[in-house]
């Protein structure tokens, strides 16, 4: 996107996308004071599997992001997890170690309910609006294929991408459908996971 307007225009595009973040994840971001320096001409907000999928990149857990993120992690626990994160075969073990476990069942509900991404989508909005941005709502698009884990993700993301459609036109901001624009594409060749 820099690269096809950046001889155009002055605009600076800032990707402050988070792998992995869900959209409760999304809300604490733009809290942040580096975070509120920025005042955005186009906000492109793009969150849904996150919220549905439990995979939290290396750990698995059956709480809400609500639950396993709104208390302080001891001292100890983010030492551990800092001295992974610095190392790449230390992150390449703790992911080896964090798919020997069960994988959780199909009684995990979900990382963030439909109501609570709802209404983190409406904070997310509001900021672009506090920030009088153009404020574009993303759909998720899923490959075919993934197995049992990600159909029931994909079940579950029809139903957040319904759900995100109508609050664009409630909010009466803009909604992109990417499972619209990939229509019948070749999506193999398109997508380097199921999302």
């Amino acid at each position: 996107l820099q690269s096809s307007i950046g001889k155009k225009a002055r605009s600076v595009v800032l990707n402050a996308g988070e792998i992995g973040y869900s959209s409760f994840q999304g809300v604490r971001l733009i809290s942040l004071p580096e975070v509120k320096k920025i005042h955005p001409a186009v906000i492109v907000i793009a969150y849904g599997v996150n919220d549905l999928d439990f995979h939290r990149f290396y750990y698995q857990s059956k709480m809400t992001d609500h639950q396993e993120f709104s208390s302080e992690k001891s001292q100890g626990a983010a030492r551990i997890m800092n001295l992974i994160n610095s190392s790449d075969l230390l992150k390449l073990i703790a992911k080896g170690l964090s798919s020997l476990r069960p994988a959780v069942g199909h009684d995990f509900s979900v990382r963030v309910p439909l109501s609570d991404f709802l209404d983190n989508m409406k904070v997310l909005i509001g900021y672009g609006r506090s920030m009088n941005a153009q404020v574009i709502l993303l759909t998720t698009a899923l490959n075919s294929g993934g197995g049992q884990s990600i159909s029931r993700v994909r079940e579950d993301l029809r139903e957040y991408n319904r759900a995100l459609k109508r609050l664009a036109e409630t909010e009466n901001v803009l909604v992109g459908d990417l499972e619209l624009w990939f229509g019948d594409a070749d999506r193999d060749s398109l997508f380097i996971d199921p999302v």
